[in-house]
């Protein structure tokens, strides 16, 4: 299963929705970060994360 079906399927089962909290424009993260939190009480349900390595 890939990361995007794997989001799409929490959405789909749950009362979420998806966010990207820790990624802001002037990040230097090199870790993609999507969250699902509730809709009800804004807490997180579930984290992905996408890590881009160069060597």
């Amino acid at each position: 299963m890939e990361r995007q079906e794997l989001i799409d399927l929490v959405l789909a089962n749950t009362d979420g929705y998806e966010c990207y909290p820790f990624n802001g424009p002037n990040s230097h993260e090199k870790i993609k970060w999507t969250v699902i939190k509730h809709q009800s009480n804004n807490k997180i349900m579930a984290l992905f994360l996408k890590l881009t390595v160069n060597y």
